[in-house]
């Protein structure tokens, strides 16, 4: 088919110049022949998804949504690969007004054809065709897909009816191996920015399988409390338990491991599952703030439908993945604040978390220095008094986060004048890390 373009002379530039004269331009476009474009994955591609693993999460709904859900989802974290094949036109469907892509698409596996749903991918003019397993694939082999006796669609006329080459793809599936770690409590949140996850919509909400792998703000008390320190692995896993995934502290600049967390315990999520194990460190581990752990899953652990061990992607061996618990804070405010009254009396100190009093020393800890009008820093301490007021050990409540309250001995007067009131932690000890921090206020 030829085409001609014809620019009008009218045309000018930001300058004002026209082009005085028309000009036109033609052309011939071939009909060309049906092809196959591409494939997905590409042809050798290599550590390919084969399995589908899911969870089941407690998140919040917007009200009156259609249909009602339910407050518990089950949300996938790991898909199975749906191989799908681009093709240079519109495919025909089995029968004419069809949703079936016509002719022969097979997914071939070590023992023969796999079961596949073959449809057109939505949303692209039925030029993409995908094939959609029945069942997981199995790890660490390789796969072909294939197709023949493919035609055009009526659409474009020039094209109508003519054949698709017959071709094939390869691709490999990924190792057996643990594919993520996950704490529900992360789950629930409303937007899918973490790094390496899945995002699942909901009506009103988008819920995320967060991997904690790598991130520094896990929750110390999920690994005791039996239902938020999950491992998920790639495909169906046998010899999961306590010896065969291990927990160890990891300390030193060389993260150097520990020896295992004696005591843990590993169990399936749900009875029958096989893919999504909880794991519950014992009582008796104390537990530790700003501390990075490592997750060990051993080659013991093997993979029920194929015989093969479980081992790191491109390395081989046991499958490790780290992660830190968050650090205990505290933070140093005037008392009361700015905002409330004028007249500061002393400072509050407010931590993150239920302190042990024990390790707090009331007199030594915290510091109140007055400045100078040239805002210079005393270095002789104003006299002040602290206590506990709430947390354990007070009179507040036990429970609440610790918060030590200090009032200067003699009183802060009504004069506008500058202090540097601290908290300072040196010790490592029991519900306490290393803190530091301070405030001024004038």
């Amino acid at each position: 088919m030829s085409y001609k373009v014809t620019i009008d002379p009218a045309l000018a530039a930001d300058s004002g110049d026209v082009l005085e004269n028309a000009k036109t331009y033609t052309f011939s476009a071939l009909a060309g022949a049906p092809a196959k474009l591409s494939t997905g994955p590409a042809n050798g591609a290599q550590a390919q998804a084969h399995t589908v693993a899911s969870i089941t999460v407690t998140v919040p709904h917007i009200a009156d949504a259609t249909p009602t859900p339910t407050t518990s989802d089950v949300v996938t974290v790991l898909s199975r690969i749906r191989p799908t094949i681009e093709f240079s036109s519109p495919v025909a469907p089995t029968t004419p007004g069809g949703t079936t892509p016509g002719g022969t698409f097979k997914l071939t596996g070590p023992a023969g054809d796999v079961a596949v749903t073959v449809t057109y991918l939505g949303g692209v003019n039925n030029q993409i065709v995908r094939l959609a397993p029945a069942a997981s694939l199995l790890p660490e082999t390789t796969y072909t897909v294939s197709w023949s006796g493919v035609k055009a669609a009526p659409v474009p006329k020039a094209l109508a009816g003519q054949a698709f080459p017959d071709g094939s793809s390869q691709f490999t599936t990924a190792t057996f191996r643990m594919a993520i770690l996950d704490d529900p409590a992360f789950d629930t949140a409303t937007s899918n920015t973490n790094i390496g996850n899945t995002g699942i919509a909901f009506p009103g909400i988008t819920v995320v399988a967060v991997n904690l792998d790598r991130r520094v703000d896990v929750e110390p008390a999920h690994l005791k409390d039996g239902k938020n320190l999950h491992v998920i692995f790639n495909n169906n896993a046998a010899g999961v338990d306590g010896s065969s995934v291990q927990v160890s502290e990891l300390t030193g600049t060389a993260n150097t491991a520990s020896p295992p967390i004696a005591g843990t315990v590993v169990a399936p999520q749900a009875a029958g599952d096989t893919k999504n194990f909880t794991i519950t460190l014992p009582a008796s581990y104390q537990l530790k703030y700003g501390q990075k752990y490592e997750i060990r899953t051993k080659t013991t652990i093997t993979n029920p439908d194929t015989g093969k061990a479980l081992k790191a992607e491109g390395a081989g061996g046991d499958d490790v993945k780290t992660f830190t618990t968050r650090k205990v804070s505290a933070a140093v405010a005037p008392n009361p604040s700015p905002r409330v009254s004028p007249a500061t009396t002393g400072f509050t100190v407010k931590f993150s978390d239920p302190m042990d009093p024990t390790t707090i020393d009331l007199v030594n800890q915290f510091k109140l220095f007055a400045r100078d009008t040239s805002g210079a820093l005393n270095t002789t301490p104003v006299p002040i008094t602290c206590k506990l007021t709430d947390g354990p050990g007070s009179t507040g409540t036990a429970t609440n986060p610790t918060v030590v309250t200090c009032t200067p001995n003699a009183g802060l007067g009504l004069t506008p004048k500058s202090y540097l009131a601290s908290a300072v932690f040196l010790q490592k000890r029991l519900r306490s890390l290393p803190v530091t921090a301070s405030a001024k206020e004038s």
